[in-house]
């Protein structure tokens, strides 16, 4: 195979690609002659009524293969070449639509031919820029400016021709002759009277290069051993292009199936001729349902020491295997005990309903964050700063499902904002198993023109029932200043999921709870602004992660 050489610095050449392009066809062409031959050859391009059904057929999308010149006019900046012949694939990408109108005489029919010849096309004109000698900085719009489109692309196609017979008496009717340079596909029979086109009209002209299902194509298509299930669920029937009158060990069968299995399953090659045998798995025990999908590819081996069909896999479906004895071995779902199943997160009320399978849980328990101190009004020269709220408790207990199955889930609430002293977070907790308590709110910031703190409020208390874990809320910070531009705010208390929420330092409201159980920050007023509230704390969180 060619290949074109380029070096550093080069000025570019549109050639280049162009010879690029033209040495990749040679090279495929001659590939394809190598496999093919130098004949004419179709592949696809079947031809079937329409549907709804009418007077048209529809040719189907497919290739044509033929010997033809490596470029009859020339390709750009490239002279023809009619010297060489290479085999060029046509395609055929969407499928075509033939009319065939039936005879208006009584008793006449004709014959229409679909014929195919191979084309270059050119195509996709496009107003392309080009370089411009007289004024570099301002290319051209189309060859020398004419502004005139250029084809960019050259396409080999499938040109597909329907050529009309003469009309005759049924049965005298003749077929037209296949043009020079065509090849004759499928012929259309139309009788006087028809509405419409069945497949019984349509038949291949004799005599026509489409590629068989041949032993070579067939070994090209990989599907001597690739068969369609026509039977029931839990009874696969396949049939192949070659079908076996026996089978034998280690023989192998790709099957597209038509059914999923719901239990034990049997397989047959060839219904009527071979006899069914029983289908097992990996582990070779009987299949248990969901080890086939509908549609899905399954491949069957034949074991004859164990008269069955042992299923290596089928796409979309289930896999059987043995038991696992080793550290890299694919486990069975009976064996993979303490996996984790699911997690269910409560961020409201509910009640607990175990993920099937469940069998331990470990729940996370964490209380309501309070709410920070309000900042009361100032006037000027005097700051005002409140305490953050503290953070909810937190308890982690591990337990047997049937411990938290059922149980009422209780989240509590944040504390709300407040322009005071902050309010405190609600308890969270499972039924009675595990409860974890609120944060305490933060202390309001009064008015002050030298040094003054307020205090945080405290984190939620030990939380009860955990039997793995359990701790306090983080507290809130307190607020502090020692004049007016030097003043924070306190920061909400860190809970188990949040590691606090930063205070203000600018006049104005406290902030929000940052995760779940944080605590709120304390507001700040000075110099002469109103009375701020605090941020309210936020919600508190259960979270069960089930286990199998």
């Amino acid at each position: 195979m060619d290949r074109q050489t380029v070096y550093a610095g080069q000025v570019p050449l549109e050639t280049d690609l162009l010879n690029t392009n033209r040495n990749v066809l040679i090279a495929l062409g001659k590939t394809l002659s190598d496999m093919l031959g130098t004949s004419t050859l179709a592949s696809g391009l079947g031809c079937v009524p329409t549907a709804p059904a009418s007077l048209n057929v529809q040719v189907q999308p497919g290739q044509l293969y033929a010997l033809q010149n490596l470029d009859g006019t020339p390709y750009s900046s490239l002279v023809a070449d009619t010297t060489h012949q290479i085999v060029k694939q046509g395609i055929l990408l969407d499928a075509a639509t033939f009319a065939c109108v039936a005879p208006t005489t009584a008793g006449y029919s004709i014959n229409y031919l679909i014929e195919a010849n191979y084309a270059d096309v050119d195509s996709n004109p496009t107003v392309l820029a080009f370089y411009n000698a007289s004024n570099p900085s301002q290319a051209f719009s189309g060859p020398g400016g004419n502004g005139q489109p250029s084809m960019t692309t050259r396409a080999g196609r499938v040109v597909l021709t329907l050529k009309a017979g003469v009309a005759a008496a049924t049965g005298s009717q003749i077929t037209p002759a296949v043009d020079a340079g065509c090849i004759g596909l499928w012929v259309v029979t139309v009788a006087n009277g028809q509405a419409t086109i069945t497949a019984g009209n349509i038949s291949q002209y004799a005599g026509a290069p489409i590629l068989p299902t041949s032993l070579l194509q067939s070994i090209i298509n990989n599907n001597l051993e690739y068969g369609i299930d026509n039977g029931t669920a839990n009874a696969v029937q396949a049939t192949f292009p070659l079908p076996p009158t026996a089978v034998a060990d280690n023989q192998q069968f790709w099957v597209k199936i038509k059914n999923g299995n719901t239990g034990a399953t049997t397989f047959t090659p060839n219904p009527g001729v071979v006899a069914a045998a029983p289908v097992v798995g990996g582990a070779h025990q009987a299949l248990q349902g969901g080890e086939l999908a509908a549609n899905g590819r399954a491949l069957f081996l034949y074991r004859s020491d164990i008269a069955s069909y042992v299923l290596e896999g089928c796409t979309g479906a289930a896999l059987q295997v043995g038991a696992a004895t080793q550290s890299q071995h694919a486990m069975q779902l009976g064996q993979a005990t303490g996996r984790l199943l699911n997690i269910q997160v409560f961020n409201s009320n509910g009640t607990y309903t175990p993920t099937a399978g469940t069998k331990n849980c470990r729940a996370t328990v964490v209380g309501g964050g309070a709410s920070g101190g309000g900042a009361a009004a100032t006037t000027s020269g005097q700051f005002a700063v409140g305490a953050g709220g503290g953070g909810g408790a937190f308890s982690i207990g591990y337990y047997p499902v049937a411990s938290l199955a059922g149980q009422s889930v209780t989240i509590g609430s944040g504390g709300a904002s407040a322009s005071a002293n902050g309010n405190p977070g609600g308890s969270s907790s499972i039924g009675s198993v595990m409860t974890a308590a609120g944060g305490v709110g933060g202390s309001v910031g009064l008015a002050a023109t030298s040094f003054s703190v307020s205090a945080g409020g405290s984190g939620g208390t030990i939380a009860t029932g955990g039997n793995v874990a359990g701790g306090l809320g983080g507290p809130g910070g307190p607020g502090s200043g020692s004049g007016v531009g030097n003043v924070v705010s306190g920061a909400g208390g860190s809970s188990q999921y949040s590691g606090g929420t930063p205070g203000v330092i600018a006049a104005g409201p406290g902030n929000l709870g940052s995760g779940p159980g944080c605590g709120g920050a304390g507001a700040l007023s000075q110099n002469g602004s109103a009375a701020q509230a605090s941020g309210a704390g936020s919600r508190g969180i259960v979270i069960i992660e089930e286990f199998a």
